[in-house]
């Protein structure tokens, strides 16, 4: 028994009709080919690669501690067998053999083709006795900025729903059950892109087997049980392929969220290295996700005259720890991705282009239609502000509201801090709040509300730290009630019910409703957390907040353009001096305890060995010293002039509050502008004095700590 895998070649590649095989193939050249005996009911020819016998890679390793170690070294073959049929049109398929699927073109066979051959043979209730409980293991991936790919498996064969998946959020990629028809199918078959089984076929019934998959893959019987999986379909259209690509490289070109850089299938991690594009192999990051696409491209000079061709030219690389293979993506195949053409949406997954189905995307925008906008006012945007900055002005605005920005909290059973939300008010309601509609922010943004709901319905540990927090702000910012939305007896539970879960978007919306402005990704990941929600009990609201109007905007953000770049540096000043601050006071303990050893020392080689380590830490503290000597001469240099021009910026601020054109709300939301501005502006006042005295009481502390050492060393 021969267990066989076969892919379905695709009949036309970017408008090119795939008549021969070699066109399926991506490169002919390392191959070595063999025909087929010229009796067989078929056409077909066989390619084969094989390899340099050469050692793992992990031979090497070994063999610095193992004298006369003598591991031998091997080949790899990888197979493609194709083979023609006749069936309404010349049909080409394609076997693979060890790694003969990476021989293939990544473009050239049909996508899910397997699948739905084996959803048809699997839930074939014409065959015999059907069995529900007949899948062995699913492949699924969540249509997500953030794509979870997951493989689940049974111990012993289950329905379909045992496996979890979510039909209105996974996209089924892989299926493995028992056929009810095992003399023709096997013990097992599985699908894919292509399908795989375990039967008895010889070498001349191959054509045979191929018009047999062609009969069951024009079956509809997947579509009872199954017809989700149409919900998005693969573009063959060149000319809407050919738009898209362009929407790709412009998207690149400008740095736009909507497109990413993933692994495009598991991968066991641990066996890899790091990982590089083939364009420019000195650039190396950890994962992908961590990979600045548009400015390694910019860097090489590539990102002008960037192209689709070039996209699928260049390779992902990583090389594995344990053999001298690697893993190589088309770059193309690596990118996710939104877009939409000319009213209809599309993503890019593995470098192919979706389609969403009309009646999906219908029935996900009614949704989000659906939902309600949060009867709390919140400020517009006055300009592009920072997402802080927003928070802290539009809680001052309103006595009802608790700023609860950054404040986070940890719990035991999760590897990170959680936050409990932007902002709290009196009546429960837990608004969390993000800038602009990147989906990966949107993404973020969403978890963190169902994150932090969950946590305060179910942990005990998690409201309780919630408390003291609450408690904590109420007492820093005068405000108070917002502690008594908890039960009077303590944190012993919540009732869902009585509170809020809403989600802030500040956005230029230009007139668009949720639905039309999200990005397909981020409707998905906001229903899934919505239903979530509202499973636990809580209600849900959503609140679209606009920036003010443009000519105003655009005036406030030239004001913000010439505040940013000196605030931002002052204040990394600032943060630069604390750590080193912190840096320098861990050195003085370590000095002094090195010092009082001294001073009992009698080995002339521990001596000389300690007085080495002390100079070696003097003179980091004397660096350390000279950076905050630097940081703080920015600060003295640049703060007063910073604070002297943002007094000129006040009156165009002032000026701009006035003007009759803009509402009550955007005049109030200016006004709350000034009040944190200014607020800014004696804190910065404050902490240069303060930077400058505590520098000079350390400066003294060193001094003593260095007079000290050397009395000891020279006594």
């Amino acid at each position: 028994m021969q267990p066989l895998t076969v892919y379905k070649i695709r009949h036309y590649v970017n408008g090119e009709e795939i008549t021969e095989f070699e066109q399926a193939l991506k490169d002919t050249e390392p191959l070595e080919s063999y025909n087929i005996r010229s009796d067989l009911p078929f056409e077909g020819r066989l390619f084969l690669q094989i390899t340099d016998p050469r050692p793992p890679a992990w031979a090497a390793f070994l063999a610095e501690g193992i004298e006369d170690l003598n591991i031998p070294e091997i080949e790899r073959v990888s197979g493609v067998l194709f083979v023609k049929i006749y069936r309404d049109y010349n049909q080409i398929f394609a076997f693979t053999f060890g790694h003969g699927r990476y021989l293939l073109r990544p473009d050239c066979f049909e996508i899910n083709y397997g699948l739905r051959v084996a959803l048809n043979v699997l839930y074939d209730k014409l065959s015999g006795d059907f069995q529900p409980e007949c899948i062995k293991s699913v492949g699924s991936k969540t249509l997500a900025r953030n794509t979870i790919r997951t493989q689940r498996q049974t111990d012993r064969r289950g329905t379909f729903e045992t496996f979890g998946v979510d039909t209105k959020r996974d996209f089924l990629q892989a299926v493995t059950g028992a056929p009810i028809s095992s003399e023709k199918w096997g013990s097992r078959i599985s699908g894919s892109d292509g399908v795989s089984i375990n039967s008895t076929v010889s070498f001349e019934g191959l054509g045979d087997l191929c018009r047999v998959i062609t009969q069951m893959y024009s079956q509809e019987t997947y579509l009872e049980n199954f017809g989700w999986i149409d919900n998005w379909q693969d573009i063959k259209d060149p000319v809407i392929l050919e738009e898209l690509q362009e929407m790709l490289v412009d998207a690149i070109k400008t740095g736009s969220n909507n497109v990413t850089v993933t692994v495009p299938e598991f991968v066991e991690w641990d066996g890899l290295s790091e990982f590089y594009f083939s364009f420019d192999p000195g650039i190396r990051f950890a994962d992908p996700e961590d990979a600045d696409l548009r400015g390694a491209l910019e860097q090489g000079g590539k990102l002008e005259k960037l192209s689709v061709n070039q996209l699928r030219r260049w390779r992902v690389v990583t090389d594995t720890v344990d053999s001298n293979e690697s893993y190589k993506w088309p770059l193309f195949r690596c990118l996710i991705g939104d877009f939409t053409l000319k009213g209809s949406e599309y993503i890019l997954s593995e470098g192919k282009f979706f389609e969403i189905q009309q009646e999906f995307l219908e029935e996900l925008n009614s949704f989000i239609e659906s939902l309600d906008v949060t009867e709390h006012n919140l400020l517009v945007s006055p300009g592009d502000i920072e997402e802080g900055k927003y928070n802290r002005i539009a809680a001052k605005s309103n006595d009802s509201y608790l700023l609860l920005d950054t404040k986070t909290v940890r719990v035991d059973d999760m590897t990170t801090p959680i936050e409990i939300c932007d902002i709290l008010t009196a009546d429960g309601c837990f608004i969390h709040v993000k800038r602009n509609l990147a989906s990966s922010k949107l993404s973020h943004l969403f978890a963190q509300g169902s994150v932090s709901a969950d946590l305060l319905l179910m942990s005990k540990e998690y409201r309780t730290a919630v408390l003291k927090k609450i408690r904590e702000e109420e007492r820093a910012s005068g405000k108070s009630g917002f502690s008594d939305l908890f039960p009077p007896s303590g944190p012993d539970g919540i009732t869902p019910g009585k509170y809020k879960v809403s989600y802030a978007i500040v956005a230029k919306w230009k007139n668009r409703d949720l639905a039309t402005a999200l990005p397909f990704f981020s409707k998905i990941t906001l229903r899934k957390h919505v239903e979530d929600l509202r499973r636990m009990g809580y209600r849900v609201s959503v609140a679209p907040i606009e920036y003010m109007e443009k000519a105003t905007s655009d005036s406030l953000n030239d004001i913000y353009s010439g505040w940013r770049g000196t605030h931002r540096e002052i204040v990394g000043a600032h943060k630069k001096i604390e750590k080193e601050k912190k840096d320098i006071l861990s050195l003085i303990k370590r000095i002094s305890k090195k010092v009082d050893e001294l001073v009992s020392m009698t080995d002339s080689e521990k001596i000389s060995k300690t007085l080495s380590e002390i100079d070696e830490m003097i003179s980091s503290l004397e660096e350390k010293i000279d950076s905050i000597n630097v940081n703080i001469k920015y600060i003295c240099g640049n703060s007063p002039k910073f604070l002297e021009d943002r007094d000129e910026d006040y009156k165009e601020l002032n000026r701009l509050a006035g003007e009759e054109s803009l509402t009550e709300d955007e005049k109030f939301a200016l006004h709350m502008l000034l009040e944190e501005c200014k607020e800014e502006d004696e804190d910065l006042r404050r902490k240069m004095g303060e930077q400058e005295r505590s520098f000079q009481e350390l400066k003294n502390d060193v001094q003593t700590l260095i007079d000290r050492y050397n009395e000891v060393k020279n006594p």
